[in-house]
């Protein structure tokens, strides 16, 4: 009785149900946004840093104006987040809250999107109301919420808005959800890489089916389309001229240099390189081999359901499913296909082919590169993990609908503590144990030093940043600076090393390969004041020299601020620097 009375009250309140639901959510995805977690990791750096360059003078860190991808340190990134990111920056600051907003954003807008597609498929408020209560609490949506990296969570944002105009479109006909979903689907591809691949796929797919699709002035989508697709093609092009084509060179699962590759000539040489050997071991048995397992395992309970201990930055420590709802996807995978073969309702025939192309398509930009199987590549699938789930428990629900009311009392009760547990035990862990053990993953270290020479900034000559501490040092103290974009180009001096840019200055900055005695010596009448950051061997090298033996610098070396956390070693002392001959 207990259970009909929720229902009758939510029944009653549905609206306003919905509505705590989406508070409930926002506020997950926004609370303590520039804190948890830690950060800005390096790619946030840059992504905020060029956000605020863009606001200031429509250039990027490069000089280079309103551009169509942004270098970084060598790699490049898609420019849809950055463009989107400099809108809070200009009107709050750069700060790690700011570059963050539009990814949390974009997950606080998909739990409307994902709410969408279910009631499109099913037409069932139930059952759309339940996805949502449970893509609310989705561990992924959450962390992915709340990370910049190059926009993520706004690229699978974009794609199950996509998915959802589509399916408006296809129920009731009106053109405009079309070209809004073709229109969607091309920024995707600019957002996060993954676009790349889900996003003509779809397209491809909402193209044929609308081709079908008898509606006025549908020959204007067409034609739309295809100057959308061909504007997306150009500026594809025109990303890869400059670099953009790279990005597959490093995570992609392809070339000479790959473990794939590795693997065969490694065969090869164990078989001596004979014809036979060469039979057996070919690159087009282990690519098929590889993608497949890779594909596969986007499937599989180690990655949608087991927690683990990760050490990637990135990727989520919780799956993108709590254990106790494992079962339903699997069971709803099984539903849905079997009831898109034996319905002889075409239009839902049509809908549920549109959701299970979805579901198919979503690992493949995470199944052609290393380390699949991996979470934020495959983050297009978001919202179908609950969808399919939810599904599946409808179903249960009308099959044991016949049983006696206490046993199904029970077995629901179970259910509903089960899954809370395991949501209370997800938000524990990420708005407080996160923080203290994967601070690590987002350059806590780095960070340290860039607000100590924030703080530190006006009083101070000259720092020396050891590069044994990081690769890459400088992007993280020009961020918590805000450094004026005229500063960085006056004053940086950089060389490339395969492409990769390495800076060696900017503005006061000095950021070397590794520390080196010989290029200084204490001079009492020195009145610079330099700051070294110095790992802890070369902290102990220095212990040695003549100037951590000068009065000045042991006083210097007493100083509460002389050391940072994890093993960096500051050290403040007037100096004369010896140029090296």
């Amino acid at each position: 009785m207990a259970i009909h009375k929720f229902a009758e009250l939510v029944k009653k309140h549905y609206v306003p149900v919905i509505l705590i639901l989406l508070a409930i959510g926002t506020l997950l995805r926004f609370y303590r946004l520039g804190t948890i977690p830690y950060g800005p990791e390096i790619d946030e750096a840059s992504v905020g840093y060029n956000a605020y360059v863009i606001s200031k003078t429509l250039h990027d860190e490069w000089g280079r104006f309103l551009p169509t991808i942004f270098e970084a340190f060598g790699d490049f990134k898609n420019p849809l987040y950055i463009y989107l990111t400099s809108i809070p920056v200009k009107l709050f600051g750069l700060s790690l809250a700011t570059t963050r907003f539009i990814n949390a954003l974009a997950g606080s807008l998909a739990m409307l999107t994902v709410y969408g597609i279910s009631w499109q498929v099913f037409k069932n408020r139930w059952l759309s109301l339940l996805t949502l209560g449970l893509f609310v609490f989705s561990p992924p949506a959450i962390f992915f919420s709340r990370i910049a990296g190059d926009g993520i969570m706004l690229s699978a944002f974009l794609i199950s808005a996509a998915l959802y105009s589509e399916l408006i479109y296809l129920n009731s006909k009106k053109l405009r959800f079309a070209v809004l979903a073709s229109s969607l689907l091309i920024l995707s591809m600019f957002s996060y890489n993954l676009g790349r691949i889900v996003g003509p796929l779809l397209f491809c797919l909402f193209l044929l089916l609308n081709a079908f699709v008898k509606t006025k002035r549908s020959w204007l989508y067409l034609v739309f389309s295809v100057i959308l697709l061909a504007a997306a093609g150009v500026l594809i092009y025109q990303q890869a001229q400059i670099g953009g084509a790279d990005r597959m060179k490093y995570v992609g699962i392809f070339g000479e240099k790959k473990a794939t590759v590795l693997e065969v000539n490694e065969y090869r040489g164990e078989g001596k390189n004979t014809k036979l050997a060469k039979l057996m071991y070919n690159k087009a048995s282990f690519y098929g081999l590889t993608l497949a397992g890779n594909y596969l395992s986007h499937f599989g309970t180690d990655f949608l359901s087991v927690i683990k201990m990760r050490s990637e930055v990135f990727e989520s420590y919780y799956p993108p499913l709590y254990l106790v709802v494992t079962p339903f996807y699997y069971l709803g995978l099984f539903l849905l296909g079997r009831l898109f073969f034996t319905t002889k309702n075409q239009r839902q025939r049509l809908l549920l082919g549109v959701l299970l192309f979805w579901i198919l398509v979503s690992p493949l930009p995470s199944t052609i590169t290393e380390g699949a199987p991996s979470g934020k590549r495959d983050l297009a699938a978001l919202g179908s993990f609950e969808i399919v789930s939810v599904f599946a428990f409808f179903e249960f629900l009308t099959f044991i609908k016949g049983k006696k009311l206490h046993y199904r009392a029970i077995g629901l009760t179970l259910l509903a503590v089960g899954y809370f547990v395991q949501v209370g035990i997800f938000l524990s862990f990420f708005f407080h144990d996160y923080m203290l053990h994967y601070s690590y993953n987002y350059q806590k270290r780095e960070n340290l030093i860039a607000e100590y020479i924030t703080a530190h900034y006006q009083g101070s000559d000259t720092f020396m940043y050891s590069e044994q501490i990081s690769g890459r040092p400088y992007i993280y103290p020009v961020f918590h600076l805000s450094l004026s974009p005229e500063t960085l180009w006056k004053t940086r001096e950089y060389h490339q090393i395969d492409r990769w840019n390495s800076i060696t200055k900017v503005d006061k900055m000095k950021f070397v390969p590794a520390f080196v005695l010989e290029s200084f010596t204490c001079d009492k009448t020195s009145t610079g004041i330099i700051s070294l950051f110095l790992s802890q061997e070369e902290y102990m090298l220095f212990l040695s020299s003549p100037c951590a033996r000068s009065a000045q610098a042991s006083q210097s070396l007493l100083n509460p601020e002389a050391r940072l956390k994890n093993r960096v070693y500051v050290i403040t002392l007037p100096y004369y620097e010896v140029p090296i001959k």
